[in-house]
């Protein structure tokens, strides 16, 4: 549009050039045309010197021989001049077509400035229509983008707080996690500290076995000197070491129990804690669920309630629809339950 009305300036500053440049030739023409009057003084005839019997004049007529055309000054003063009382009619002619050219472009400037004119008063309007549109639907679109830029605003803060409330879950259920490895990384402890001690218990056993029946053997061996007294005697210092050490090894052992016990309770406090969680959030869930089956139920007798005197098949349907949706709540309630 800026481009269009830049151009319509142009051509109309063209136009008015031209025009201002056709009136400064007319000026220049005019100007000439009282210097010749002035300079011819006091020549008030022009004659016609035929050589052939007919002449011809400058429009086509056709003039005898010594024929004399004689105009008077008053009539024509201002087409050439006269000579001796008579009239030039070739400077006439002259002057008149020079004259309808000049009124013809002049007519023919002023029609391409009207239109010129006309043209650009269209586009002023067309554009003005234009930015009238333009601002409207700008104005329309800053308020649309208000109003979508609130909606962005109240959208974000509803995400962000429920990102908020996503991440502490998250956090709280990999700390738990955490513990729960934890706890389990100690229970695989334990429980190899346990075999180990196992085996060895067996292999203790082992060797008290096999004690006890060298002590038998050598009892036997003893009873008949002082040899295997002594023998005896080194056997049962043996027994007592491996005592003690069965002693140590029994009291390590009851540490590791009571060590397991106390991880057990820690185990068994944080599993209650969960359960209690997900008991509260089957118990609302319950509680959802009861309320539905109520409205359900109460929209039931509602409906039977309006529409006692009436027998439609719409009302059966609706019956129909509702028992059975009734009857999938329960079904659902039952097994949630039975888990």
């Amino acid at each position: 549009m800026i481009d269009l009305a830049s151009s319509l300036s142009r051509k109309r500053k063209n136009s008015n050039k031209t025009s201002l440049n056709s009136r400064e030739v007319h000026k220049k023409h005019t100007s000439e045309k009282k210097k010749n009057e002035l300079n011819r003084g006091n020549i008030t005839s022009i004659h016609f010197h035929p050589t052939s019997k007919s002449e011809k004049r400058p429009h086509g007529k056709t003039v005898k021989k010594n024929e004399k055309f004689m105009v008077s000054k008053e009539e024509t003063p201002v087409l050439g001049g006269y000579k001796d009382g008579k009239f030039n009619f070739e400077r006439s002619s002259f002057y008149c077509s020079h004259l309808q050219t000049f009124i013809c472009s002049l007519f023919t400037i002023l029609f391409k400035t009207l239109i010129v004119k006309m043209e650009y008063l269209i586009l002023e309007e067309k554009y003005k229509n234009l930015l009238k549109k333009s601002n409207y639907e700008k104005a329309i679109l800053k308020k649309e983008t208000e109003v979508l830029q609130k909606k962005i605003e109240s959208l974000e803060y509803a995400y962000i707080e429920k990102e908020n409330k996503i991440s502490g879950m998250v956090e709280e259920k990999e700390k738990l996690e955490d513990d729960l490895f934890e706890v389990k990384r100690e229970n695989m402890n334990l429980k190899e500290d346990i075999s180990r001690l196992n085996e060895r218990i067996v292999d203790l056993t082992d060797v008290c076995k096999t004690y006890r029946r060298m002590i038998k053997s050598r009892n036997k061996e003893l009873q008949q000197g002082e040899v295997l007294i002594e023998e005896n005697i080194n056997l049962r210092n043996s027994i007592d070491e491996v005592n003690n050490e069965k002693h140590h090894l029994e009291l390590e052992l009851a540490k590791k129990t009571k060590v397991i016990s106390v991880i057990k309770d820690k185990y068994k406090k944080n599993i209650a804690r969960l359960l209690e969680k997900f008991n509260e959030k089957d118990r609302h869930i319950q509680e959802l669920q009861n309320f539905v089956l109520h409205e359900l139920n109460n929209l039931k007798l509602r409906v039977l309630h309006e529409n006692e005197n009436m027998s439609h098949n719409k009302i059966k349907n609706i019956h129909f629809f509702l028992d059975e949706l009734i009857k999938k709540v329960e079904e659902k309630l039952t097994i949630s339950i039975m888990q």
